[in-house]
């Protein structure tokens, strides 16, 4: 087996195998190859074991798939006593996020639509019994592929 990698935009395929592979199984470690959408293309032959005018070849195509390594953008705007935040990923939705103030406890948030289910969602966070003076207000965000991004904000209160 031959074992072949493109990713939409590339020109032509990379071999992922120095040699050809005789087991069934092959690791890939995604974490060489930047984030985007890649095939991969898969040829066995018996060649080895036939001569050249004898011996058969086939190939495979895989579906287009997704190598995610970027963190979400998360920008975070104080307002009051909390702030608006938008998050965004480039490449898969948004699965979770979270706050903490003054490097307490991390505390869920949802969007404003109150459910995850695209690239970017936005979300508007009130942070109750909130003391005067400046705190710091954390926000981390997770996408499908589980990469984590995180956003800051100070908040003054004044009198």
């Amino acid at each position: 087996y031959t074992l072949k990698v493109r990713k939409e935009g590339w020109p032509e395929w990379i071999r992922l195998d120095d040699e050809p592979l005789t087991e069934k199984t092959f690791a890939w470690d995604t974490t060489a190859f930047p984030s985007g959408s890649y095939r991969l293309k898969l040829t066995a032959t018996d060649r080895p074991s036939n001569s050249a005018e004898d011996a058969l070849s086939r190939e495979r195509e895989s579906l287009t798939f997704l190598v995610d390594h970027d963190p979400p953008s998360v920008t975070v705007t104080p307002k009051g006593s909390g702030a608006s935040i938008v998050l965004k990923d480039a490449l898969t939705r948004l699965v979770k996020a979270d706050y903490a103030v003054d490097g307490g406890h991390w505390a869920p948030i949802f969007p404003d639509d109150e459910l995850f289910d695209s690239s970017e969602e936005k979300i508007t966070v009130r942070i109750p019994d909130l003391k005067r003076g400046v705190h710091l207000l954390m926000v981390r965000a997770t996408d499908a592929a589980g990469n984590v991004g995180t956003g800051d904000a100070l908040i003054e209160l004044k009198d």
